[in-house]
């Protein structure tokens, strides 16, 4: 009887403990195909309202909002998505650091503007087509790049126009100040398959460094701590490299149609080509240090090219298919492997 008992026993406790096993082999495998699973975006904006590609989508600097423009400014809330203001005036070409200012326009003029209350401050003409522009980090001056390569400087108060330079002879791909105000950077192509990136003291006016490459470059920007810049195009693929001293640090042989640097300057968001269409439908956000891949953002629908960083860095944001798709930083952490960058 009790060898039976016994047995009895020692069976329900092997039982016991296989279906703890099974359980546990069951739940280690469901969370390990769990991380497997794509991200998904935290927040939609502007689905069944956006008509069309967004062309521009960008966080405001308080980071509390969103702008888009296809046809019109529109403002959402960042946390909820609903929709707080439209700017009217022409589409969005910047906005200023303290995020109270925009400046809007279309071809020739573009105008400075209160975003709560749509205040005109000032008007800024050129007599050619305005492609980018950007506003000083005090609001003082305005930096005007155009489609035949002229870049002008103008004084935001008297409105008058106070530096003028010529910088190529194919267009002028992006232009911005840094954000302490010292330095101001310009990129440019030239019509024979050339580009660079030039860099004046906000002060003198006087180049101070640059860095030049042998294809077309799409735009450029610099990081938040204004030690470096990020350069990519759809054929030039995607360079970092040092402002003081124009070494490059890390390039990336993929085709990119836009990317934006983390405030802390560790992640790197690049929206790269589809292997079918013109436009990406999808992000990489790479390590800026390592270069190692950390996450592939896919989504349906072309975007409009556009990819940015919260100013917290605990967000970024794709467009595509006619809306913002904002995604969770944290939810994007996964094991690196993958080296995306060379390093020089």
């Amino acid at each position: 009887m009790k060898i039976n008992s016994i047995l009895k026993s020692r069976t329900s406790l092997l039982i016991t403990i296989s279906q703890y096993l099974f359980c546990l082999i069951l739940l280690l495998s469901t969370s390990a195909w769990s991380q497997d699973e794509p991200p998904q975006p935290i927040l939609e904006i502007g689905k069944g309202i956006l008509q069309g590609e967004t062309g521009y989508a960008k966080f405001t600097p308080n980071g509390q909002e969103i702008v888009t423009s296809f046809e019109e400014n529109l403002f959402w809330d960042a946390a909820t998505g609903e929709l707080l203001r439209s700017v009217p005036g022409g589409r969005p070409i910047a906005l200023s650091l303290d995020g109270e200012n925009i400046l809007v326009g279309q071809v020739q003029t573009i105008e400075l503007k209160v975003i709560e209350t749509g205040e005109i401050l000032q008007t800024f003409e050129s007599p050619d087509i305005i492609t980018h522009a950007a506003i000083s980090p005090d609001n003082s001056k305005v930096l005007i790049g155009t489609w035949h390569g002229l870049a002008y400087l103008f004084d935001v108060q008297t409105g008058e126009q106070i530096w003028e330079k010529t910088m190529s002879d194919d267009g002028i791909r992006a232009v911005e100040f840094s954000r302490n105000g010292e330095f101001f950077m310009i990129a440019a192509c030239n019509e024979w398959y050339s580009s660079g990136i030039w860099i004046f003291s906000a002060m003198s006016l006087e180049q101070i460094g640059g860095r030049g490459f042998g294809y077309w470059l799409g735009s450029a920007t610099i990081s938040p701590d204004g030690s470096s810049i990020l350069v990519w195009g759809p054929v030039f693929g995607a360079y970092l490299f040092e402002v003081e001293s124009a070494q490059l640090i890390e390039y990336m042989n993929i085709g990119c149609i836009n990317g934006s640097i983390s405030p802390d300057g560790a992640l790197v968001i690049l929206g790269h080509w589809n292997d079918d269409f013109y436009y990406p439908n999808q992000a990489r956000i790479i390590d800026a240090r390592t270069g190692e891949l950390q996450r592939t953002l896919e989504f349906d629908g072309h975007s409009g090219g556009t990819v940015d960083f919260s100013p917290d860095g605990t967000k970024v944001l794709t467009t595509g298919g006619g809306r913002v798709m904002v995604w969770g930083i944290s939810d994007l952490a996964q094991p690196a492997g993958v080296r995306e960058w060379e390093t020089y």
